[in-house]
């Protein structure tokens, strides 16, 4: 992959997966919470 040979882009690579688990996480903590059918409701 590109981010193999720059320890930027490797680094900017790491950091946006984290984000993209961060949100992910938030967005089941409130689905778990509300339920599908109020999840849904809020779109």
């Amino acid at each position: 992959m590109l981010a193999i040979g720059d320890e930027k882009v490797k680094e900017k690579l790491a950091d946006f997966k984290n984000s993209l688990k961060d949100a992910v996480s938030k967005k089941d903590e409130k689905l778990q919470n509300l339920g599908y059918a109020d999840y849904l409701g809020q779109m």
